[in-house]
């Protein structure tokens, strides 16, 4: 039996490193904007890249929840940041950001504070380039 080709990176872990969340704010009329800052940072000796993800939900510019997490992936076999394949960026954030969605629902849900918070399903590719212009490369 064929087992095909290994695939050219694997999601090792993830870590929520800070949460804020602000109960109080009654608006449930506004639709919620969601925003990323994105950062990465790719280890050509261990072959592992760590993405620095935080999201930030907004109701009329007032700061509902801030979640900061970082995310490790591993590669099999690259010589340099340029062979990295062009779709891991944008295929990385869609990995990850169903662990943002579950930990938010989760939390707001144990709040108990009235409405949960659940996330809309997001199409994350535009936000590939931003990631990748914003990883740092370290030996």
């Amino acid at each position: 039996m064929n087992q095909g080709k290994p695939a050219a990176f694997r999601f090792k872990d993830y870590h929520i490193k800070k949460f804020d969340f602000d109960s109080t704010f009654e608006d449930k009329e506004t639709p919620l904007d969601i925003g990323f800052e994105l950062n990465g940072m790719f280890n050509i000796k261990s072959q592992s890249y760590t993405q620095q993800l935080v999201c930030l939900g907004k109701v009329n510019n007032h700061n509902l929840f801030r979640i900061e997490m970082d995310s490790v992936f591993e590669f099999s076999d690259l010589k340099s940041f340029e062979d990295i394949p062009a779709y891991f960026y944008g295929n990385s954030l869609g990995i990850v950001y169903p662990y943002i969605r579950a930990f938010i629902s989760t939390l707001t849900l144990q709040a108990n504070c009235g409405d949960i918070v659940v996330l809309s399903l997001l199409n994350l590719t535009d936000l590939a380039q931003v990631l990748k212009e914003n990883t740092e490369v370290r030996d």
